[in-house]
This record gives C-alpha cells, sequence and structure tokens, in this order.
C-alpha cells in the first residue's frame, strides 16, 4: 500500500471518528444539589438535556444510581423502572416538547428515600455513538430541633453544648463566639435511631474568654450542599456586678424615696391650707350673724 493511499484511509477513519463522537451529546444534566423530604414531599425530577444527529439509529436513554441502571427508555415503548426504583419512578411523565427523542428523557421519583443520595448518571446511545454525565445529589432530612446551652463548671470553665435530633445525614456543627468560629477542640457523640442520627457536640472555654451578653451561635450544616441552620443564645455571667435597679421613670430608690416623702409633704400642706380656709370662712359666718 502507497504512502498516499495509507494517508487517505487513516484521515477517513479520522473523520468517521469525529462523526462518531459527534453523533450523541449530552449538552447538560439537572440535578438538584439537595433535596429535603418533608411531610409534602414533592416529586424529585433529573432533566437530561442532549443532542443527536437525525441520522442516528437504535436510541436508547438510561438513568443510573451510582452507575446502576434504574431506568430505561427506547422510542417505541414504554419506558419502565428497574432495581429499588421500579414502583418509584413516574412512567408517564413526558416534557412540554416536540422532540419525540425527548419526551420520556426526564427521571421523575415520586417517593424519593434516604437511600437516593448519590451519583446520578444519564446515559445516551445510538447505533453511531454514546455520551453520558454524571452530577450528585443529598437526601436531607431536616432536624426536628437543636438545643444549644452552656454550663459553669468547677474550674473556672463553660462548657457549651449543642444538640441536634433526628437528622440525617450526619452534619458538621460547630459554634461561634461574637460571631466568630471557635477554635477550641469539640467532642462529638452520634447516635442513629432507625435512619435519623441524633448528634451532641461539646467544647469548653475559660470563662474570662467570654465577655458578658455575648452571642453564642451552634452552626449546624450538611456537607457538600448549602443547608445550614443556626441556634442562638446570649452568655449570661451570674456573678456579674448586679446592676442598679430603675423604675419605669428612670430613678434610683433613694430618689424614688425622696420623691414620694416630698409628695407626701406637698398633700400634708394641702390639707393645712384647706383646713384653715374652712376655719377662717366659719369665723366670718359667726360674726356675720352679729
Amino acid at each position: 500500500m502507497s504512502d498516499k493511499l495509507r494517508k487517505l484511509l487513516l484521515f477517513g477513519l479520522f473523520l468517521l471518528f469525529l462523526n462518531v463522537c459527534k453523533a450523541v451529546k449530552i449538552n447538560s444534566i439537572t440535578v438538584p444539589q439537595r433535596y429535603e423530604i418533608k411531610d409534602d414531599t414533592e416529586p424529585l425530577i433529573f432533566n437530561c438535556d442532549f443532542t443527536v444527529s437525525d441520522a442516528d439509529t437504535g436510541f436508547v436513554l438510561k438513568w443510573l444510581h451510582n452507575n446502576i441502571a434504574i431506568y430505561q427508555w427506547i422510542p417505541s415503548k414504554h419506558p419502565f423502572g428497574l432495581g429499588h426504583f421500579k414502583g418509584r419512578v413516574d412512567l408517564n411523565y413526558t416534557l412540554p416538547t416536540n422532540d419525540r427523542l425527548k419526551k420520556h428523557s426526564a427521571l421523575v421519583i415520586t417517593k424519593p428515600l434516604l437511600t437516593d443520595s448519590g451519583n446520578y448518571t444519564c446515559s445516551v446511545q445510538t447505533f453511531q455513538g454514546a455520551d453520558r454525565k454524571t452530577d450528585e445529589i443529598q437526601i436531607i432530612d431536616p432536624e426536628d430541633s437543636i438545643d444549644l446551652s452552656y454550663q459553669f463548671e468547677a474550674d473556672g470553665m463553660v462548657k457549651l453544648k449543642c444538640s441536634v435530633y433526628n437528622i440525617y445525614p450526619v452534619p458538621e456543627v460547630d459554634f461561634l463566639l461574637d460571631n466568630k468560629e471557635l477554635n477550641s477542640a469539640n467532642d462529638k457523640d452520634v447516635q442513629q435511631d432507625t435512619e435519623l442520627f441524633n448528634i451532641t457536640v461539646t467544647t469548653v472555654l475559660n470563662k474570662t474568654e467570654i465577655v458578658d451578653d455575648s452571642p453564642m451561635t451552634c452552626v449546624v450544616k450538611i456537607p457538600n450542599t448549602d443547608y445550614i441552620k443556626q441556634e442562638h443564645k446570649i452568655y449570661d455571667d451570674p456573678n456579674k456586678p448586679a446592676a442598679t435597679k430603675t423604675s419605669i421613670l428612670g430613678l434610683t430608690k433613694l430618689e424614688q424615696s425622696d420623691a414620694a416623702s416630698n409628695e407626701n409633704n406637698a398633700e400634708g400642706i394641702r390639707l393645712s391650707s384647706t383646713a384653715m380656709f374652712s376655719s377662717l370662712l366659719l369665723v366670718v359666718a359667726t360674726f356675720a350673724r352679729f
């Protein structure tokens, strides 16, 4: 074979390779970063946008969860669910499009479970080529409550404690003091009740490090998501000097006493004046008879 013929053959194979690569292309997939399970849980929807050549044949679309097929659709057939997603996928969901190859391309999970966290892959195949894209989602069951407290230790230390009840997955729990993250080491206790977790985190500070009326904050975060919750409390030092109590008018107790005394004296003067005036009228009336 001549060099010229060999070069033409290689060039032809290269063009064929480019055509095959361009035959199927997934442009993007839409996978929410997180999904919260609630009492009125809505379906979880994933979308897959792709481009397929008009000349392509043998189209098959699949969705995979952690590399295991859970949904498949061939345009000439009805879509179906696979594995533990069978019965939890809306097989009648259609996209508002005129593109027949995208009618059932979305994955709709009607009853999301905590175990549905992980990687989701959209796979598109034809006889001429294939492509796939993957993204990750975290399923979250929000906490029932967050409890932040502190207590004074005998050695002059202050123990901060934050408890998070019935949450999934295990969150990161940190403390803020005066809106600044504490660098002290935290002790973390994790207990699991069925699928949910109870977490208690404690840290110890020297009392001298805390200014009275300082804001304390417990920050709860789910890693790799934008989920964040906070609980706040104001530090109250029981050994702080007692503040002078004032009345609504802003008077001290002594000032209130003086004011009351002055008011009583004034009232006495008014009563005395009234009595004297009455006596004077009585004398005038007596002389008038004569």
